[in-house]
Order: structure tokens, then sequence, then C-alpha cells
């Protein structure tokens, strides 16, 4: 039947909601009970606390609380009033007097276990509330979640609310622990007594006989005219339950963080915005310098922190991932760490989206993987060397098989050419005798005198290249002996046949005067630095042979002109047999040098400025010569 909205029960439905008016943490709606409307007749707040529901939810739990009972009902909605996102725990039940379906209602910020805490308090001032208004019959107090009881300072029951009697039984006749617990006697530091003594609200939770968990708020009031205790206790069974878990939750979090902020792996939360703004950071973000709060507090973008050659690229990478639907990508970039230091990194990105399929978040972990980069770029310098080494060495042999054919041919040839040389020489010899006893005149003698000089020299040049080629590809072992050094360098000089348009300085230090060598070997090395010396001066010029000792205890032996000098082109293969600056000879001069020096242990240099001259140095190390 429609309820009779007259003057006095609306006066009484609005006298209710006034005094809740501005309550921030309850409001109370009052509806009619006819079943066709959902609109309420007095609200203690300005709009409707069923708008938190579509409209069929709310119809059906009106259409509940009608049928008769409590009914509990939570939502987790944007209210259309304030456009809030509240968590609303809804209690309802209808009344035939005054006939109306009461709503209390108990918004919070998705505070779940705060919402537990508060509600019990919350109840409690519902309570004194109504009491105070004398309205004890089941009215208001029916439709609070809770059991609410009032006893005197004896311990005897003088009220309690539905969900009291609904939870423990009928408690007629009993005191409060025979009716709460089925206990003989009052609680051992009974809650009741601290409040009543000391005046203060009392809190306490307790198990019941079914193993339920409650929590208890206990407040001395005045009630038909003497001192009574007012009681309110809740069912936190669930909340124990979820408490547990929390902690354990909690407890696996702070563990997974501390593994997480030891590891190296650093976890960022980025929104998808412009510069990449951090919501969430670990704390081993420390390893780059940085603290969480330098990005949490919008002080640096991740964009900052990343190489501005890189921007570019890993920005049209995350597009193009974003934009093929995937939702997890990887990325290779550096970072600029807080000192100043680049970092490359490997960034692990899950993609985050909304209901919509909007991306509103990155994900990712970003591991530091320089060592990693800077491995792979030596090893890729290792192979490339490698491989020119491989490459250098496959020359070299076969350079030394093709070398190994020409000695061969070398030692045939040189013992071949040999002996016709001798004879030649020998031949101009007898020549050169028979002219001179031959009464020709002067002019003509002369004439034929040069002609067999040239000749001979020209054998001796002969018999140089012979013997070049059978000193490069015969095998040898050194003889050492002790050598004057001075003696041996100016018989050197003596015995080279120098022009005498080139002078010609000698100059040994102190302490390279004698050494331990083999002197043939020496000779031929020396003898053919200095005539590769003197025809690089087709003019005047300077020759110059030094000696002296080295750090390591060696002698070194220098020969150096002022001729026409050497090409870069052609120093770069100087020691290479068969290579020559020369329109006149084979090239294999220098590698004989070259050959000899290291069957003495020692090395060659060469020195060389087109224009300017050149400057050849043997280095004889101390173990070979036993310099004395």
């Amino acid at each position: 039947m429609p309820i009779d909205t007259s003057k006095g029960e609306l006066n009484f439905y609005e006298e209710l909601c006034r005094k809740f008016s501005g309550s921030a943490e309850t409001a109370v709606s009052v509806y009619p009970s006819d079943r066709g409307a959902i609109k309420p007749l007095a609200s203690s707040v300005p709009f409707d606390l069923l708008e938190y529901f579509e409209e069929t939810a709310a119809s059906d739990l009106l259409q509940r609380s009608l049928d008769g009972g409590l009914v509990k009902a939570t939502a987790s909605l944007a209210s259309a009033h304030s456009g809030k996102r509240v968590f609303v725990l809804c209690c309802i039940r209808a009344f035939k007097k005054p006939s109306a379906v009461l709503v209390l209602s108990s918004p919070s910020d998705f505070e779940y276990l705060a919402e537990y805490t508060k509600s019990i308090s919350q109840y409690a001032s519902i309570a004194i509330s109504l009491i105070r208004t004398a309205h004890l019959e089941q009215t208001l107090l029916d439709t609070i979640p809770a059991y609410v009881y009032i006893k005197d300072q004896s311990f005897n029951l003088v009220y309690y609310n539905r969900h009291f009697s609904e939870t423990f039984g009928s408690p007629e006749n009993k005191k409060c622990y025979q009716a709460l617990k089925g206990a003989s006697k009052q609680c051992p530091s009974c809650p009741s007594l601290q409040a009543l003594s000391g005046g203060e609200t009392v809190r306490n939770e307790w198990i019941s006989r079914r193993g339920k968990a409650y929590l208890s708020i206990h407040r001395k009031i005045q009630f038909q005219g003497s001192e009574h205790l007012l009681t309110i206790g809740i069912d936190v069974t669930d909340l124990k339950v979820l408490e547990a878990q929390l902690t354990d939750a909690l407890s696996e979090l702070s563990e997974l963080e501390f593994i997480i902020n030891k590891s190296p792996a650093v976890t960022f939360l980025w929104r998808n915005e412009e510069g990449w703004p951090v919501e969430y950071v670990t704390e081993n973000i420390s390893i780059f310098g940085y603290s969480p709060e330098d990005f949490t507090s919008g002080r640096i973008r991740f964009v900052e922190i990343v190489h501005p050659e890189d921007i570019a690229r890993i920005s049209s990478e995350v597009a193009a991932h974003s934009l093929n639907g995937e939702e997890a990508f990887e990325q290779s970039y550096r970072i600029i760490t807080k000192d100043g230091m680049t970092r490359w990194v490997r960034d692990y990105t899950w993609v985050r989206r909304d209901n919509s399929g909007k991306i509103t978040h990155y994900q990712g972990i970003v591991l530091d993987v320089t060592d990693e980069v800077l491995a792979k770029e030596v090893l890729k310098e290792y192979t490339l060397n490698l491989e020119k080494i491989v490459l250098e060495r496959t020359k070299a042999l076969r350079e030394a098989e093709r070398m190994a054919a020409i000695g061969e041919t070398a030692l045939m040839v040189g013992h071949d050419l040999r002996n016709p040389l001798q004879v030649i020489v020998n031949l101009a010899y007898s020549m050169r005798e028979s002219v001179r006893s031959s009464g020709i005149d002067e002019a003509e003698r002369a004439r034929i005198e040069k002609s067999l000089d040239t000749l001979v020299n020209q054998t001796d040049y002969m018999n140089k290249i012979v013997s070049d080629l059978t000193g490069y590809s015969r095998p040898v072992e050194p003889k050492v002996e002790r050598i004057d050094l001075t003696d041996f360098l100016e018989k050197l000089v003596r015995d080279a046949k120098i022009p005498r348009r080139i002078r010609v300085s000698i100059a040994v230090e102190e302490g390279a005067g004698e050494i331990r060598s083999d002197p043939s070997m020496l000779r031929r090395a020396l003898t053919n630095l200095i005539t590769n010396a003197v025809q690089a001066m087709p003019g005047e010029g300077c020759l110059s042979i030094a000696a002296r000792p080295t750090r390591e205890g060696g002698t070194a032996i220098t020969v150096s002109d002022t001729g026409t000098g050497i090409s870069p082109e052609i120093m770069a293969r100087i020691f290479q047999p068969f290579v020559t600056s020369k329109a006149k000879g084979m090239g294999l001069g220098l590698s004989v040098v070259s050959r000899f020096v290291e069957l003495l242990g020692g090395e060659v240099s060469c020195e060389s400025e087109v224009g300017r001259g050149s400057s050849f140095t043997v280095r004889l190390p101390r173990s070979a010569l036993g310099a004395i």
C-alpha cells in the first residue's frame, strides 16, 4: 500500500535527514515503499544515493528490502553529482511504520580496511543520535549492518537491535556475556567496565563461539535517567582473512621489491604522454645516479635521460610497435647518467591499455648492457683483426712458397753463373796486362783500359746479384766472433769504393767500440746499406755511419745519406724482396739486409723524407751480441 505522505510523517523524515546533513562520512535517504518510484522523499545530501547503481539495480535493491530483511550492497562508480570515483556501502531496510525504505550510505576512496574501522564509529554516532530522539523501536537502528545493544551497570541487556538477535539469538533475560558468549560470568578485563569507569570510548576485538571475529565499540551514555553502556559491533571475519592475505601479499611484495632493488633490472611505469613522464620507478634507479623522486616528482622526464642521438629512433620504434598492436617489444639505446656518463641499456617494454583499447601506459624493465655492448665491439674488432691476420698469413705463406721456389732457382743460377763471371774477370785482367806490354800508343791504351774497367765493374755488379740471390736463399748460421767496430767500419768504407764527391763520416760512441757478431753477415748487411746510400746521391752528398749503445744494452748502427729519399708507397714495402725505387737492380739488397740482421737477432728500420735523404738503423740486442 502506498505511503501516506502526511505532513507529520514527512517532518519525521526531514528531521532525520537533517541530523546527518553535512556529514562527510554518512548519508541517509528515505524512499517511498511504492514499488514504482525510486526517488527519495528526503535525503541528507543534495543527490540520490541510489544514483551509484543502474536504475534496474536500484529497483531490485528496493524490491528485495520490501520483500523483507536487511539488504547490503556495494558499488564502485563515479558519482553523477561530484564525478569522483567512490566505494559505496549501502544498507537498506523497509519499514511498515513509517512506511518507507531507509538507505544508509558510507562512501570512501577504495580504502576497504579503513572503511570497516570507520563504519563502526559512524554506526555508533547514528545509534546515539537515534537513541536521543527516542525512536528505539525497530527503525533506523535495524538498518545498521552491526549489532547494537544497551546494558545497565549489572550487565543486563535493556535494548538490542534486530541484527543482534539475528546473529546471537534472542537475549531475553540474559546478561551480555551470556547472550554473546554463553559464559556464566563476566569476561576478564571487561571493556565495558573500562568504558563505564573511564568515560572514554573503548574498542576491542573478540571471537564468538562460532569462530567469528568481531570488532566492538563501547561508550558510556545517559539512558532512561541513568548511566548505561552502548555497544556496537561488526563482523570483521572476512576483514581478518583479507588482512592476513594482504599481509602475506605485502610481505611477498616487499620481498619482490627487495629482490628487484638488489638486481640490475630497473622497473619503470611511463605514461603514454609527451616526454614519457614516469609514474613509478624502483629504488635501484640509483645505479644510474638518480633517485625515484627525481622522476615521480616530475623534475625529470624519461626522455631527458635518453641520449639525444637516440631519441628520434626509439620514438619512431615505439610508435611503430604501438601502431602494429604489439603488446611487448625490445629496444636498445643509450642513456645519460646523473654524472654525465653514457651507458647502453636494453629495454623490455609491455603495453598497458584501458577498456577501450587506448594505450595509457608503458611498463618496462631496463638493463645496463654497457659491458656487453663493449665486449661485442671488442669481439668485432678482434674478428676483423683475425680476418686481417689470416689474410696476411695466407699472403705470407704464398710469398714464402714463391720465395722458396725463387731460392731454389737462385742457388742453381748462382752456381752456374759464378764460374763464367770469374772467367770474364780473369780474361779482363789478362787483356789489361797484354795492352800494357803491347807498345800501342797512350791514347788507345787508355781507351782500352777504361773499357776493361767497365767490364770488371759490371761483372762485379753481376757477382753481387748472384751473392744476394744465394745469400737470401741459402740457409746459414751466424759465426760469432769479437769485432772492433771502429776498425770494422773504416775498412768497410775503404772497400766500398765510395766516389770522392761524397763526404764520409764515421762516429762510434763510447760503449759501442767492441761487439761480438758474425763479421761476414754484418759486412754484407752494412755494405748493402752503404751501396744504396751512394746510389741515392747522384751528385754531391754526405754519408754518415754512427754506432751507439742502446738502453737495452745492445748496439745501434745507423747509415744516413742526404740523397733523394724514399716515397711513402715504397717505404711500406721497403724490406720485401724485389721491391725497388731504382731503374736498375732486382730489389734484393734491403731484403738481404733484413734477413741477415734477423739472423743476428736484431732488427732494421728506416726513416726517410723525399728530397732530404734516408737513415737505416740496425739494432742488435745484447743477448745475441755479448757486448764487451
